[in-house]
């Protein structure tokens, strides 16, 4: 049974990449810098783009919310075609085992997506030629990120599991993890300091003036690993008790 249910997870992580779906995902997040440079490129002069204004030109508010998420929301939604498959559910011997199976998944999806949009970042440094200007500092910086988008989608995917799961359709999932990040964007063009969980994934560059780096960092972790630890076991008790066929 363990050996089978490895080899539908590699199968799974094969469909969703060769998916149509996929591959239009990320190449629209691949034309992200493309647009930045060409749309910015007569607003400012090269010598007045530092690195982490690039950094904070993909990951602007404006640009995480229009863009970044809701294609995160479509991405995702091919783990709720394939894992909620009748043909799928009846090959695990127990519920457990399927959740189970679904949260290393979804955790998988969640780091492939954190790594090519923080990608991103080096690509819109190269095309502004600050390749040189890449230090160790600025590594570490956005590893130190990346962590928390790590966190913030596999969150995300579990708000979306839970949703499906408890009202049988995928675009009330989509529609309620979209209206959640809307929220928390309106909360921060309306200027209130309280996000559900925008603020915990992403760090602005008024941030770095405010607040210490590691702190925040630290802090927004341990806030998102709550929330994760939160979901995951009122997600099972949710799916426990329902019938999943």
């Amino acid at each position: 049974m363990l050996r089978m249910n490895c080899k539908m997870e590699k199968h799974y992580i094969k469909l969703l990449f060769s998916s149509f779906r996929t591959i239009i995902i990320y190449f629209l997040l691949g034309c992200i810098p493309l647009l930045l440079t060409f749309f910015k490129s007569g607003t400012y002069s090269i010598e007045d783009r530092n690195i982490y204004y690039l950094y904070f030109d993909i990951f602007s508010n404006y640009i995480v919310t229009l863009l970044i998420l809701p294609l995160f929301a479509l991405y995702i939604e091919n783990n709720a075609y394939f894992f909620d498959d009748v043909k799928v559910i009846v090959r695990f011997k127990s519920k457990l085992d399927w959740w189970n199976k679904r949260l290393a998944v979804s955790a998988i999806e969640s780091l492939f997506f954190t790594v090519y949009t923080n990608l991103l970042v080096y690509f819109y440094i190269v095309l502004n030629g600050k390749f040189k200007d890449i230090d160790f500092e600025f590594v570490v910086f956005n590893l130190k990120n990346s962590l928390l988008h790590f966190l913030g989608y596999l969150v995300a995917i579990m708000c979306f599991v839970i949703i499906v799961n408890k009202f049988k359709r995928i675009y009330i999932g989509v529609l309620i993890i979209l209206f959640i990040f809307f929220i928390d964007f309106v909360f921060f063009i309306c200027g209130f300091d309280f996000t559900f969980i925008l603020y915990k994934m992403f760090i602005y560059s008024s941030y770095t003036e405010d607040v210490n780096i590691n702190f925040f960092v630290a802090s927004s972790a341990a806030y998102l690993c709550m929330v994760f630890l939160v979901l995951n076991f009122l997600g099972y008790k949710i799916i426990k008790n329902s019938d999943l066929i």
